[in-house]
């Protein structure tokens, strides 16, 4: 039987050149992997960005509009403190008993600024991204939480105050009837009250101006919040090339 043998082909080593043409291709394919990587991150982030300081615009939007309406408010406030002093400080035979509760009851307001938290929450937690640590918005931020804060302080004061110094006036002094239209803010049904002498409507008088100074406090902080939100704005406006709209 011929027995074929098949001829030993002998294997040299790889040159140099070969092992570094295989390094070259993996250095690249790995570089090409990390720079797509970081090409959709970018993108991802970029999109996330964009969305976020889009939707904290309208939330900052949200609160300037409804920080104009509590100025407006507090500014009716005012005006309503002062013409019940006015009433107040007549001699007790000139006052109309019934025009007086019903002033009273008008002094005893007060609404809440309620901010518009969302955006602000998220981006807290996104600040890592780099569209956000290069801005500002980190400082506007806390800017604008420390003055809602303290503003949202002197509202909690006002109420107490409301509540201490009219309410208490109401319950000792209304009778039932005026009483019971007065808190669902109608007129009251008369001028009789009960209890009343010269001396509590000289406490309330001292009362009525605490309660104002309150309420000028609170006029100013609205004031200052809604600047601190228009600059905000014009930040996020100037920093992501957002309209103006």
């Amino acid at each position: 039987m011929e027995v074929h043998h098949h001829p030993h082909v002998p294997h040299g080593s790889k040159k140099f050149k070969d092992y570094f043409l295989e390094f070259l291709m993996i250095f690249l394919a790995v570089s090409m992997g990390f720079f797509a990587e970081n090409v959709r991150e970018y993108i991802t982030d970029k999109n996330h960005v964009e969305e976020l300081s889009g939707q904290l615009r309208e939330d900052l939007k949200n609160d300037t509009a409804n920080v104009q309406k509590l100025i407006e408010f507090e500014s009716v406030q005012v005006k309503r403190t002062d013409s019940l002093y006015a009433m107040l400080i007549q001699p007790p035979g000139h006052i109309d008993y019934k025009k007086l509760q019903d002033m009273i009851v008008s002094c005893d307001r007060m609404d809440i600024f309620y901010p518009s938290a969302g955006a602000i929450s998220t981006i807290k937690k996104d600040l890592h991204l780099k569209e956000f640590v290069r801005t500002k918005i980190a400082l506007h931020i806390d800017n604008y939480e420390k003055m809602v804060t303290v503003l949202q302080a002197f509202e909690n004061r006002n109420i107490e105050y409301l509540g201490k110094y009219i309410e208490t006036f109401l319950s000792n002094h209304f009778t039932p009837e005026n009483a019971a239209v007065a808190v669902v803010r109608m007129p009251v049904v008369n001028g009789t009250m009960r209890n009343l002498k010269p001396a509590d409507l000289v406490q309330l008088s001292v009362d009525i101006n605490l309660i104002k100074a309150y309420n000028l406090v609170l006029l100013n902080r609205y004031t200052k919040v809604k600047s601190e939100a228009t600059a905000f704005i014009q930040h996020i406006n100037s920093t992501y090339k957002l309209d103006n709209n």
